[in-house]
């Protein structure tokens, strides 16, 4: 690294001396004396450029001339600046001219550290304006990220200037979407009939096609008359009071309960495959959710979701750019899987998506944005070191930077988008060392051990940067009569501020004996839900909460997933409108 940065600094300070240049380019009426290898290494847009032009642009000769509009001499300077020393500084000012530069010149890391700024300034008031910007310079991560924000914060965001000059397509597009979180459909309808006032003379036209695609159904027979058929842009339009007299008839009981159906969206626990508890050879397909509701237990059930494509046990699940995705494991026959399936929840279906590379059970799979990474595990009778990633929006895997050794029974998380490594061991040892992966930097470096050496644990990261990890086992150094041989482990918390790990408080978990096992541990806001058969001594729950503001634990789930054991969890946000009706009929 100091050589590289030695030589990119001797190259931008040539770069001044236009007799050690080879190229001069002309942008926005303005010369730039450059030199090619430099910005072909930089940009494939260069290489094409200079294959292309052979000879052409010569110092000295005529400049060659880069055309678009929306690049101008100032953005390019800076792009030149950020070529020769790796630096640049994005703002809100600058960041769409310096991402449509990028995306001009086909340079992806440039476009990337763009995308990472947007994420970072979201808001309310700007997060539609960035979501439409994402999609016209084909950036599906952060358009990801918009949508999602747009949904969660559709109370606020119905109230902005974007908001009200959106285009009727744009806002036909919006209403389309279950998971808006709004109090109630009236909160929907107030947000048309302001967006309708805005602009009345050139918006009436939509008016009838904007309230189809409203859930008019679930509104009161008073509100729709007093609020919408008599507002001043509806009243004389014939067809559409029409429409709307149709709702306002008195629903029978069938249709008062088809007409239950809220926005909006709740985080669920998925439960994915694993064994029967019935049969212990039987490979399960099972997929099942449920929403923690610890303060009324009551309304926490189990609903089944549509089954996996391929029965599966000891895969690997991560939730990713709105979807489920599951990869891996070992099949019914007994055959090491390749093969993924991505579930998506607006449609309760599964979907067969690019194969790993290498077959693996018992391995990592976590995300990083949008980005999956399959990590270690163990193949045909072999343990991995290897990894690879995935990305979900071109459905490809790409071989990645091996661990340092290969972990058996190991568990993984992200923390402040890196990838952690946790215990496992090999045969006739077991680790208590960590080991950190930096996307950014490629490279795995170790970081502060475990208090307690373990395998079989599960691990999770949370929003405040930190990494959870609880249960596994490991061997007792001084087994008795008394003491069994296997012991289970309580939590350890790693604060990356602090580089060390602080036990937890685990005690009120479950028993802290064999007789517990730890299926995933998930979070969910402030709170890490452990999900497994967790003796509490009188009984056994399936998932029990650790609320991290007060360090406490508490009963989510005393019933099991009907016959399901072993499987495997991650959280997905559901719409509202799915689980309302599902929970009923439960």
């Amino acid at each position: 690294p100091q050589h590289a940065k030695f030589l990119l600094a001797n190259m931008n300070e040539l770069r001044a001396r236009p007799h050690m240049c080879d190229v001069t380019l002309m942008v926005g009426g303005k010369e730039f004396y450059l030199q090619k290898i430099v910005l072909s290494a930089a940009s494939t847009y260069f290489r094409a450029l200079f294959d292309y032009s052979k000879g052409q642009g010569q110092v000295g000769d005529k400049p060659l001339q880069i055309e678009a509009e929306s690049l101008t001499a100032s953005v390019f300077e800076q792009i030149v600046e950020y070529i020769y020393t790796g630096k640049i500084d994005i703002s809100e000012d600058n960041v769409q001219d310096i991402l449509q530069a990028a995306d001009i010149l086909l340079m992806t890391d440039l476009k990337d550290l763009c995308c990472e700024f947007l994420e970072q300034v979201i808001s309310p008031e700007n997060c539609l304006g960035i979501r439409n910007f994402a999609e016209l310079f084909n950036c599906p991560e952060i358009h990801f990220f918009a949508t999602e924000y747009m949904e969660m914060s559709f109370h606020q965001v119905m109230f902005t200037e974007e908001f009200l000059e959106l285009t009727f397509e744009q806002l036909l597009e919006i209403l389309e979407h279950d998971k808006l979180n709004v109090r109630n459909e009236q909160d929907i309808v107030e947000c048309v009939l302001k967006w309708l006032e805005h602009q009345p003379e050139s918006r009436v036209e939509h008016l009838q096609q904007l309230l189809s695609s409203l859930w008019l159904e679930t509104l009161e027979a008073r509100y729709i008359e007093e609020r919408i058929a008599k507002h001043e842009l509806v009243i004389d339009i014939g067809p559409v009071q029409t429409m709307l007299l149709e709702h306002m008839q008195p629903k029978s009981e069938e249709q008062s309960w088809n007409s239950t159906r809220p926005r909006g969206y709740m985080d669920v626990i998925v439960a994915i495959g694993g064994e029967s508890r019935r049969n212990k050879d039987k490979v399960l397909d099972n997929v099942r959710c449920v929403r923690p509701a610890p303060h009324r237990q009551h309304m926490s059930v189990w609903i089944d979701l549509a089954p996996l494509l391929t029965a599966r046990k000891d895969h690997a699940v991560c939730a990713a750019g709105g979807y489920i995705f599951v990869y891996g494991g070992i099949a019914q026959d007994g055959q090491v899987l390749y093969s993924g399936e991505r579930y998506d929840p607006g449609r309760n279906e599964w979907k067969e998506v690019a194969p790993m590379r290498e077959a693996r059970h018992s391995f990592g799979l976590v995300a990083i944005g949008c980005t999956l990474y399959a990590i270690g595990g163990e193949g045909d009778f072999v343990f991995l070191e290897t990894m690879e990633r995935y990305d979900i929006f071109s459905d490809k895997w790409t071989p990645d930077v091996n661990m340092t050794a290969p972990r058996k029974l190991a568990c993984y998380a992200t923390c402040n988008k890196k990838i952690y490594a946790i215990g496992g061991g090999r045969v006739g040892k077991l680790y208590e060392s960590v080991e950190c992966y930096n996307p950014k930097t490629q490279l795995w470096s170790s970081v502060s051990p475990l208090e307690e050496r373990r395998f079989h644990a599960c691990a999770t990261g949370t929003l405040g940067n930190e990494l959870y990890v609880v249960g596994g086992f490991r061997k007792l150094e001084c087994p008795s009569s008394v003491h069994q041989e296997i012991k289970f482990c309580g939590g350890e918390v790693y604060s990356e501020a602090a580089g060390r790990w602080f036990k937890v408080s685990t005690n009120t978990m479950c028993t802290m004996t064999g007789s517990s096992i730890v299926n995933s541990a998930v979070t969910i806001g402030s709170s890490v839900y452990v999900v497994g058969d967790l003796d509490v001594g009188h009984q056994y729950n399936s998932i029990r909460e650790f609320r991290i503001p007060t360090q406490t634990w508490h009963c989510v789930m005393r019933d099991f997933p009907s016959d399901q054991k072993n499987m495997h969890c991650c959280t997905i946000r559901m719409p509202s409108c799915f689980l309302f009706r599902a929970e009923l009929e439960k």
